[in-house]
């Protein structure tokens, strides 16, 4: 695999962050994920998601889910919001995110889907390698990093010496690098976890990846 680096755009900047899915996980407290709030053209709440953003101060486009996390007197206040799926065979993010295909919402920026329980955190993490089956421009933004799910050649902006993790989703997954400490030269990787506590090289602004198959990327 070689990386041509000239005919690849930042990951970062192929977002507008127009389109939110609102999971039920740690609401946002830095201020650029509330600004995104503020500013969002769509807002979707994963079930009891819309409590907490009322609270804010924004009434949702969509509240999606089981209804199993939202009490009586918010569901009364957003009748016309809420898009009712009973079935248990996925969870209240899967379900928000089929909604939001099927109107035809072109890019996804999904927040407070970390945070409380570890297994709905891991859970929604993972599912963003179904997602990009999909919707390839799919990422997860928390207040402490980012998520994206890459496969074949990605540029992202970076600062020096930014933590990096990779997790190589699919097994023997080939990887190749530019810019972290520890490269990864087309090494071929038989668990998630041993590209993970990467960080950026010291005057690097941007780190190239090349994957054989699908992986996650987190950057700090």
């Amino acid at each position: 695999m070689r990386i041509e680096k000239e005919n690849i755009i930042p990951l970062q900047r192929q977002f507008s962050a127009k389109n939110i899915i609102l999971a039920n996980g740690d609401f946002p407290f830095t201020q650029s994920l509330l600004e995104i709030l503020k500013t969002a053209e769509y807002i979707i709440c994963c079930d009891g998601a819309a409590e907490k953003l009322l609270d804010f101060g924004r009434i949702p486009d969509a509240v999606v889910g089981d209804l199993d996390s939202i009490s009586e007197k918010y569901r009364n206040k957003l009748q016309k919001q809420i898009h009712f799926i009973a079935e248990q065979d996925t969870n209240d993010l899967n379900k928000a995110f089929n909604f939001a295909i099927k109107n035809n919402l072109d890019e996804i920026t999904i927040l407070a889907a970390t945070g409380k329980r570890e297994d709905h955190t891991l859970g929604n993490i993972f599912l963003l390698s179904y997602f990009y089956n999909f919707l390839p421009k799919t990422r997860i933004i928390s207040d402490y990093g980012s998520f994206y799910c890459i496969s074949g050649a990605a540029k992202f902006s970076v600062k020096p010496n930014q933590a990096v993790s990779i997790f190589a989703i699919e097994k023997d997954t080939e990887i190749k690098s530019k810019g972290l400490v520890w490269k990864l030269d087309g090494i071929t990787f038989p668990n998630l976890y041993c590209a993970t506590l990467n960080r950026v090289e010291e005057n690097c602004k941007e780190i190239y990846l090349e994957s054989s198959k699908k992986i996650l990327v987190y950057l700090a």
